[in-house]
């Protein structure tokens, strides 16, 4: 039998007891165990990692092309974006098709009681037909209409800026709104037309003074960020007008059109819509109706 007096004292074993659990408890989570009194100090080790897991590593900064709209609510309101002219009753020698610039997500957002549409017009020259724009509530109440002379515009994105004489969007409210190509008036059949939904949601006070008081860079990010595609377009186009807004504007609005699977556009006319964002400089025929409502 041991000696009891070669044993070591009782808070000696207690203190090794805890120092060993200590131990194996930061060994488990791969942190190394600072040098005991008397010890060498060890040479740092890294973490352990469980086979089938990555370190975690610093996300990278994020590209300044990259760009694309945060998604929202898909209610899946039916709608066709995209009519490729020679498959349909205007058989047009053009390549690109007549699109409107919708998001996937229907309906797409503003914050907007007038906000700005926009569409692809693939056609140019005299014999380009007129278009008519329409725009309707869900019930199908008409709030605006207008027929518009394309002549004298250049293939590529335009906009018309719904007009302040037309009834405000109602928040909370989807409204269809369409572009029809008029190829044949007599033949209702021959014409092309696209279609999609807009939605106005109003933001809080404090959201709106930061996107009144941001520069036009951070102004297309918030927007991009809270879904307001129809708010969103103007923007970017505000921003390719600035000085040093161009670049940055091009690689987003390239981004942002791939990502809603609007690609033809975003490759074949890099900026198409920063040739002249307004209102059609002829319109002819012009129809309002304020009396409607939604």
């Amino acid at each position: 039998m041991p000696n009891r007096s070669q044993r070591p004292p009782m808070p000696v074993l207690l203190y090794r007891l805890a120092w060993g659990l200590l131990a194996m408890n930061m060994a488990w989570r791969g942190w190394e165990a600072p040098a005991a009194a008397g010890e060498t100090p060890k040479t740092p080790r890294p973490a352990r990692v469980t086979p089938g897991e990555r370190p975690v590593q610093k996300p990278a900064a994020p590209s300044q092309n990259f760009f694309k709209l945060v998604r929202t609510r898909d209610r899946r309101l039916p709608a066709q974006r995209v009519r490729h002219l020679r498959s349909a009753g205007c058989d047009l020698p053009v390549p690109a098709p007549l699109t409107a610039l919708a998001p996937r997500s229907s309906p797409g957002l503003t914050q907007a009681a007038h906000p700005t549409f926009l569409w692809h017009l693939p056609t140019v020259g005299a014999s380009a037909p007129p278009v008519l724009f329409t725009l309707e509530s869900r019930e199908g109440h008409l709030l605006y209409r207008a027929h518009l002379d394309t002549n004298g515009l250049a293939p590529g994105v335009v906009a018309l800026a719904l007009p302040s004489e037309a009834p405000p969007l109602a928040p909370g409210r989807d409204y269809h709104w369409s572009v029809t190509l008029l190829c044949d008036l007599d033949d209702p059949s021959a014409n092309v037309t696209v279609d999609a939904w807009v939605s106005r949601v109003v933001p809080g006070v404090a959201w709106r003074r930061r996107l009144e008081q941001a520069p036009p860079a951070a102004r297309t990010a918030l927007l991009a960020e809270d879904g307001y595609w129809y708010d969103l377009l103007p923007a970017l186009a505000a921003l390719h007008r600035t000085a040093t807004g161009a670049p940055l504007a091009a690689g987003r609005w390239q981004s942002l059109l791939r990502s809603e699977g609007l690609d033809v556009i975003a490759g074949a006319l890099p900026i198409p819509m920063f040739t002249g964002i307004a209102q059609f400089p002829v319109a002819l025929n012009q129809i309002s109706a304020p009396n409607v409502r939604p």
